[in-house]
């Protein structure tokens, strides 16, 4: 039986069988590349006889093309390619399969031979996606690729190699079980996984988050994969994906929260930075009068906030230090020209200006806490103790901090 496909789709092919003298004669309507295969199979034997045959050609219209084959002696493979799982997501919406055949021993007429299958060339020819014809007698190593579809066009692929060294006879078949072989693959990319959710936890450990509850998943996470493993040995399929997929889904999620640790903190900081700087400028035009010293003091006091929440919150130790260094300068520079912008105009002495009213005001109330310092001091404290408790208390959960 022959073949030629112009682009993968039925009715892009065209196909015959030879006749008695081995010869056959096909016409096609298109023009272009196209692929050409030649296949045989004794029905009388379980596997597929000869390695199907395959060029590459560009046809034009009114030519007139020969193609020769001298088909290899084959064997067949037939491998669970359906049963391949994925960790990632248990249930894609379609799979695809590609399957390379290299031969260890290379000989004349392997290049016109088809040693690609799967979903696109083997079904081409009339095999089943987990159909492979290989060199009879030749140890070979097989390649599978396997590629699951899921929502937004997303792919995942899992790859890895078998070994064949067994020496089949021409029309032989051997049937190999994937399952093992693919568990295994997700096996190391569960491992994987967790090893660097562990060193991603462990880096914002030691700047000082505290992250108990997620080591005590991490720990859960690795008895799965213990138990997971066990299952594998004693060929318990269903259980060792069923535990292994829940330890990759603690993975994944402490990585994600891990993420979002790092988010949290560095949208508080940039914001905690502005709060400071205007907090360090109020009390520098509270107490002193003299526009030196007002400056000294608002940068002597937001330089000490500044180191102060250094040590005391962990995000200033997970957000660079350039990003603290641009956002604290913008807000320095921003606190030093807010008393310009704001500086009293008058609007005549029967119609002061609205800003020259609402300046006023302020100004009252500084007068205010400035004479009754001792009580401006414990709103202050006081203030402060409410925030701090109120951080402490929403800060803490059930295994979490």
């Amino acid at each position: 039986r022959s073949v030629v496909d112009f682009g993968g789709e039925i009715s892009d092919r065209v196909s015959g069988y030879t006749g008695e003298d081995g010869f056959y004669r096909l016409e096609v309507d298109f023009e272009g590349d196209c692929w050409v295969f030649a296949f045989y199979d004794d029905p009388s034997t379980p596997g597929v006889d000869y390695l199907p045959g395959f060029l590459e050609m560009d046809i034009r219209d009114g030519g007139f093309y020969n193609a020769s084959f001298h088909l290899l002696p084959g064997a067949s493979l037939k491998l669970n390619v359906e049963d391949i799982s994925f960790v990632e997501e248990p249930d894609p919406r379609w799979k695809t399969f590609s399957i390379h055949v290299s031969p260890l021993c290379w000989r004349p007429g392997f290049n016109e031979s088809l040693l690609e299958y799967g979903s696109l060339y083997g079904v081409l020819i009339g095999l089943g996606v987990g159909d492979v014809v290989i060199p009879a007698g030749y140890p070979v190593n097989v390649r599978v690729e396997a590629k699951a579809y899921y929502r937004f066009w997303k792919s995942i692929t899992h790859t890895f190699t078998l070994e064949i060294s067994s020496n089949l006879g021409r029309g032989e078949v051997e049937e190999i079980d994937l399952r093992p072989i693919s568990l295994m693959y997700n096996l190391n990319l569960t491992r994987e996984s967790l090893y660097n959710a562990s060193q991603r936890l462990r880096a914002v450990e030691e700047k000082g988050a505290y992250v108990r509850g997620e080591w005590m998943e991490i720990e859960a996470a690795e008895d799965l994969l213990s138990l997971s493993e066990e299952d594998l040995a004693n060929a318990s399929f269903d259980e060792c994906y069923a535990n292994m997929r829940q330890a990759y889904i603690i993975a994944a999620d402490i990585q994600d929260r891990v993420n979002l640790i790092y988010t949290t903190a560095a949208t508080a900081t940039i914001g905690l930075i502005p709060f400071l700087a205007v907090n360090s400028l109020a009390l520098s035009l509270l107490f002193f009068e003299e526009r030196s010293k007002k400056i000294i003091a608002f940068l002597l006091l937001f330089t000490a906030s500044l180191t102060v929440m250094r040590y005391l919150y962990v995000g200033f130790s997970l957000v660079d230090w350039w990003v603290i260094g641009v956002d604290a300068a913008l807000s320095l520079t921003a606190c030093l020209l807010l008393p310009l912008i704001f500086k009293e105009e008058g609007g005549g002495r029967d119609r002061p200006s609205p800003l020259g009213a609402v300046v006023s005001v302020f100004s009252l109330a500084k007068r205010n806490l400035r004479r009754r310092k001792f009580r401006t001091l414990l709103v202050f404290a006081s203030l402060l103790a409410m925030v701090a408790c109120f951080i402490s208390l929403t800060s803490v959960d059930t295994g979490y901090g």
